[in-house]
């Protein structure tokens, strides 16, 4: 009877353990024969997500503070060329006033001053300590950033190259007509309160440096006056004619519009009209590109697209200082 018992239990634990080895025999050729999916990027939806990081990397870097205007990221705003020279004789004055306290804001200046700072950075050479940039600058710092530039050639002895950029509000004066540049504090024109251009280019002008070139995305006349006497939110400026100024020493100076136009936002590009050919121009060439070769692409880019975007010319200027005799030669690298 035990011996029954004995072979019953074995043959039972046989059974067991064939049907566990069945099993797990089973179960490997369905892991085997089951088809395992593959996600497989393709080069250009990786470039697409590459595309996109890069994107959001550059709106963070404008505090939400400041991001009146949304942030639309221009092919100017990537792949900036890079220079291995270090331009160390040059400095760069970037003021950027969007965020008008009691007048209408001007659309992607402190996005046009951004991008700008990093070509003079990237493309241009310039020390990141050569470069300053001022948002949405009251008067007190407009002043401060024509001191630094007096200190500075002061401690140079005038051996150096200065690149002004300005985007913001320009406006004359009712009674003199003069030209202004208009920090964020101001609600008109204040000749106490105001950097005339007469003043920035005889200010320049005296420093005796080597080289100034300035770049104004600004426009000191072109917009029309709304009813409760704000300026327009599309347009730079206010509607009077400026006096003519003249750049002063070795000055080439760039503006955005003749005296009776208007300076205009691009928003499919997120920059001044102005400012995105100009870096257009630095990013096709790599910075290589003499002052006059840089003054035609843009004035022409300029006039067309104004055209096509507002019916609405806008031809920017480029007139140099008398003794700038071969100012068309210079290059800003």
């Amino acid at each position: 009877m035990k011996k029954t018992i004995l072979f019953v239990f074995a043959f039972a634990v046989s059974l067991a353990l064939n049907a566990q080895t069945e099993a797990v025999s089973n179960t490997v050729r369905a892991t085997v024969r089951k088809p395992v999916a593959v996600t497989v990027e393709t080069v250009q939806e990786k470039e697409v997500q590459k595309e996109e990081v890069r994107k959001e990397e550059i709106r963070k870097e404008v505090p939400e503070k400041e991001k009146i205007h949304p942030v639309i990221i221009s092919h100017v705003d990537q792949n900036i060329p890079q220079t291995d020279m270090i331009n160390d004789s040059t400095f760069a004055f970037i003021i950027c006033n969007e965020n008008y306290e009691s007048l209408a804001s001007v659309p992607y200046a402190i996005h046009d001053g951004e991008i700008f700072a990093k070509y003079c950075e990237k493309t241009l050479g310039l020390p990141a300590n050569h470069i300053n940039v001022w948002k949405n600058a009251s008067y007190g710092n407009m002043k401060k950033a024509i001191r630094r530039i007096q200190s500075l050639a002061s401690a140079f002895n005038g051996d150096i190259n200065v690149i002004f950029y300005y985007a913001g509000h320009g406006a004359p004066d009712d009674a003199t007509k003069q030209a202004y540049l208009l920090p964020v504090d101001v609600y008109n024109v204040d000749p106490e309160i105001c950097i005339s251009l007469s003043d920035l280019y005889q200010s320049l002008g005296g420093m005796n440096i080597r080289k100034t070139t300035v770049f104004l995305d600004a426009c000191f006349s072109g917009a029309a006056r709304s009813d409760d006497g704000r300026m327009l939110a599309s347009a730079r400026g206010v509607a009077l004619r400026p006096k003519k100024e003249a750049p002063q020493g070795q000055m080439v100076v760039f503006s955005a519009a003749t005296d009776e136009q208007t300076a205009l936002p691009y928003d499919k590009e997120g920059h001044g009209l102005f400012t995105f050919y100009l870096l257009d121009k630095l990013q096709s060439t790599a910075g290589d590109v003499t002052l006059e070769e840089l003054g035609d692409y843009v004035t022409s880019k300029v006039l067309q697209q104004s055209i096509i975007d507002k019916d609405k010319p806008q031809r920017p200027t480029v007139s140099a200082s008398d003794d700038a005799i071969d100012w068309q030669n210079w290059m800003l690298k």
